[in-house]
């Protein structure tokens, strides 16, 4: 028995208290996986062609005009916990915002883009986004 200054406590009750407390105050929430897409890019370079854009595990070829169309799947993102279902205690990373398109010269990526990089780029007349990336010597034209 415990005193509070009130009346007494038992420790039996403190601590099931405490258990209903952690059990039933905790709420997982796993977001549901976002469906793939059709995505356009334009890569803007001396020689398009001569550059790959790699999408998690698929390589899609550059054309000579430098309009490439692929499909995208953002990752599924992990369970995020709240505390009495109101509370937010941990959130996972916003899977917009990582870096999961690469533009690949000779075997190395010379530009990685998130989606959310993808929609902060200018458009063309068509509204397909427009990305400069850098010629062989690593500058920007």
């Amino acid at each position: 028995m415990i005193n509070t200054g009130r009346g007494f406590v038992s420790l039996a009750g403190v601590l099931a208290a405490m258990l209903i407390t952690v059990d039933a105050g905790c709420a997982y929430r796993l977001h549901p996986p976002s469906p793939p897409f059709q995505q356009r890019l334009r890569v803007i370079a001396d020689a398009p062609d001569t550059y790959v854009i790699r999408v998690q595990a698929k390589a899609y070829a550059v054309p000579a005009d430098g309009h490439v169309t692929f499909t995208m799947a953002l990752p599924r993102q992990a369970c995020s916990v709240y505390l009495f279902d109101k509370i937010p205690i941990r959130r996972p990373p916003n899977p917009t915002t990582q870096k999961a398109l690469s533009i690949v010269f000779g075997g190395s990526a010379v530009r990685r883009l998130s989606m959310r990089d993808i929609a902060a780029l200018p458009k063309d007349a068509d509204g397909v986004p427009q990305v400069r990336v850098p010629v062989a010597s690593g500058s920007f034209r």
